[in-house]
């Protein structure tokens, strides 16, 4: 290279990113689908597809509400090919909000695919719905299919990526916060300076860095840092550099956005494109000619600080995508979680957190769109920001809901908080009462907990006013040893269901007239390691929460089966009655699943009797109508538990699919106490009478209740009377005993 001429050099171009593997080592894509044919044949066109190296993984789930648990354990999930109709007509929409704002997951891919157009048009869920594309099932041939796919995983990767980079930039925010709380950026351009030193060797020839806005005439950049030669230049401006070769080439390198070797001087040129204006200048003045060594050096060298330039302008911008809210203008989540932090205990024991959360929020978003819920929002915002005291900070922590974070001295207390949001809210011209549920914290009392679980404390006070129905709950110590307390109870249940402790207890139904046993129900029965017992009504709703109610169901029926058969072998062909819990009755797959474990079982569909409340059979009645007929005309018994407690209308009635009504334990209580609950009773037997169902009353606990249902005619009854819920091995034992129970 010959030094005496001028070199101009390109940037080193940005190299093509291949896009990051998951950790899994496979790309994984969920398609939630009830048709299992449609099912099959999305897995098998996508059988044996790999994307950059590595293969294609399909899950697959039936229903919204199991996509919903696969979607929780397994986060690398990049694509879901996603039904809109399953178990209910907007199963799968419902479920895009859950991904979105339950599970937080912005990166999936949703792709929405529809065998009923009409059900969800396309431009209105486009429009609504925060989904990445649209297919009629008709239209997506397994070309098409797999180039979707592709595509989304390819756009997944780098979504991604680019979020793993921001959490990285955050970390370096929270680092720069801690060391001054404010931009590094001549702390970065001074080590810039010693490094290139260091690198040519250049102490005597002096250095200057500069910042400019793009357009900015080139004698108002600051400079921002300096050494050797050009230390007095610090803070000025570069129309004090009185050396106009170098402004010849300064001018030069920023018009070609180039940098620019000379054999003493050197102009390194740094923008950050997209992600501001902000343009660098380096200057490097050396008192011997650079070699090539040294140029090469510095182009390695400007790589690095053109990164470093551009980290810097990244965090920046990220420093308010992170810690500020884009459409408020508000602090986030992210700064009140940064802010508790970095308090000390003393400091976080003077503070309040009030939350509160905007009632039936999805509600108004669907009813009035994004639109107006933005506006509400900024309306709410505005509202509390002039109506609090300004010590206060005024942060939005979810998609409805905003926290103060006050001193408890001067923190606003529920009724006036409640006054200052009564008013109406006026937007476009029209005025909405809006309802708010809040909550208190007091700080002093959490003193060891973490940012974020003081914040998910805040939110679980919520959700606790809202089951009782209040519109303000004061946190106490004891919500959060609940939570944890739910949190171990559910580990333990998983625990009990993979290792098969739950088990059942066999209640004897007696007829009435004589005391002979005529049948059983069996009832879950959980039992912890040191001999607690678990009451059903903790471990059932808990189960249902969780996702696990499914797996609960089969398990009691697998062994109501098994009980089924030692009592046969035994000599006793007793029928056992079922319970079916929560929703699960009413999902596609319930009867055949039902139907292929009572075969695998062997037992007579006879000896089965499917017991489910009045208010399961008459909610969704024609939902299942067809499938309890077909479990009749196999010859097992439907049972109608708590009779006469919910809805049911005659013209359901004169045509229900049942073989039993059971008088609910309400009536029979109060018996010979209130002239309602016999008329109650005998009305039910008149009906079971003239439609031809079974009666069974149920909770018979005195004699005197057993008495009067005798008297009135009905048949059969089970209760602690007669005998309480007890293990089969016991039940055996009465059997064959031969003992009649109470007449």
């Amino acid at each position: 290279m010959n030094m005496g001429v001028e070199q101009l050099t390109d940037q080193n171009p940005v190299p093509h990113r291949q896009p990051s593997a998951p950790k899994s080592g496979a790309w994984q894509v969920l398609s939630v689908e009830d048709d299992p044919i449609y099912q099959a044949s999305l897995i098998y066109a996508l059988e044996g597809m790999e994307f950059e190296g590595l293969p294609v993984q399909v899950l697959t789930a039936q229903s919204a509400a199991k996509a919903g648990v696969i979607l929780a354990e397994n986060p690398d999930i990049a694509v879901v090919l996603l039904d809109v109709v399953m178990e209910e007509d907007d199963a799968g929409l419902r479920l895009i909000n859950t991904i979105r704002e339950r599970q937080g997951n912005a990166s999936l891919r949703i792709i929405l695919v529809t065998g009923q157009p009409g059900m969800a048009p396309r431009d209105d869920v486009m429009a609504r719905y925060d989904i990445d594309d649209y297919w009629n099932k008709a239209d997506l041939a397994t070309d098409k299919l797999i180039t979707l796919v592709t595509a989304n995983l390819r756009t997944w990767s780098y979504i991604t990526e680019l979020d793993r980079a921001r959490r990285g930039l955050q970390m370096l925010v929270d680092a720069s916060r801690a060391i001054s709380g404010q931009s590094d950026l001549p702390s970065f351009s001074r080590l810039v300076l010693e490094q290139i030193s260091q690198l040519i060797g250049a102490e005597q020839g002096g250095i200057v860095s500069a910042i400019s806005v793009d357009q900015e005439p080139l004698n108002n950049l600051q400079v921002m840092a300096a050494s050797g030669c050009f230390s007095s230049l610090y803070g000025e401006t570069l129309e004090q550099l009185n050396e106009p070769p170098i402004q010849d080439d300064l001018i030069k390198a920023r018009q070609s956005r180039q940098h620019i070797f000379r054999p003493n001087q050197t102009i390194l040129y740094f923008h950050n494109g997209k992600i501001s204006a902000q343009e660098y200048l380096t200057v490097v003045k050396a008192a011997e000619p650079l070699s090539d060594f040294h140029i090469s050096l510095l182009h390695v060298f400007a790589e690095q600080v053109s990164s470093g330039f551009a980290n810097l302008g990244l965090t920046n911008r990220l420093s308010e995508l992170a810690y500020r809210d884009t459409l408020l203008g508000a602090h986030n989540r992210n700064w009140l979680c940064w802010e508790l932090g970095r308090l000390s205990q003393a400091a976080r024991a003077e503070l309040k957190l009030i939350v509160l959360d905007i009632d039936q929020f999805a509600e108004i978003e669907v009813t009035f769109g994004n639109r107006f819920t933005d506006q509400l929002l900024k309306s709410v915002h505005e509202r509390l920001w002039h109506g609090l005291e300004h010590t206060q900070q005024l942060v939005r922590i979810g998609s409805d809901s905003f926290a103060i974070l006050s001193d408890r001295h001067q923190a606003p207390t529920a009724e006036p908080l409640r006054c200052l949001l009564a008013q109406p809210f006026e937007i476009d011209n029209s005025k909405h009462d809006i309802t708010f549920t809040t909550a208190c914290l007091d700080l002093a009392e959490t003193p060891d907990a973490a940012p974020s679980d003081i914040l998910r404390m805040a939110e679980c006070c919520i959700d606790s006013a809202r089951q009782l129905h209040r519109p303000h709950l004061d946190y106490e110590p004891e919500f959060s040893h609940n939570i944890r307390q739910r949190l171990l109870l559910l580990q333990q249940l998983r625990q009990a269901l993979n290792n098969n402790q739950l088990q059942i207890a066999l209640q004897p139904k007696v007829r009435l007239s004589d005391g002979q046993v005529i049948g059983f129900e069996a009832l879950a029965r959980w039992q912890l390691e040191d001999g607690t017992q678990v009451p059903p009504s903790e471990f059932i709703p808990l189960a249902e929460a969780a996702g696990l109610i499914k797996e609960l169901d089969a398990n009691i029926l697998r062994q109501t089966c098994r009980a089924v058969r030692q009592l046969s072998e035994s000599g006793f062909n007793l029928p056992i009655a079922f319970n079916a819990s929560g929703n699960e009755l009413f999902q596609e797959e319930y009867f055949s699943e039902l139907q292929t474990l009572i075969e695998e079982e062997q037992v007579p569909p006879s000896l089965l009797e499917l017991e489910i409340t009045e208010t399961q059979a008459m909610e969704s009645y024609e939902q299942i109508e067809t499938q309890l007929r077909g479990l009749i005309q196999m010859g097992m018994g439907v049972s109608i538990d708590d009779f006469g407690t919910g809805y049911s209308s005659l013209a359901h009635i004169t045509n229900l699919a049942a073989t039993t009504l059971k008088i609910d334990q309400s009536f029979v209580r109060k018996l010979g106490q209130s002239s309602d609950a016999d008329h109650a009773v005998e009305m039910i037997l008149r009906i079971s009478a003239r439609f031809g169902f079974n009666t069974v009353a149920e909770g018979i606990e005195t004699e005197e209740q057993h008495q009067r249902l005798r008297d009135k005619g009905c048949p059969v009854g089970q209760g602690y009377l007669f005998a309480k819920p007890q293990p089969l091995s016991a039940t055996l034992a009465m059997l064959k005993q031969g003992l009649n129970l109470p007449q």
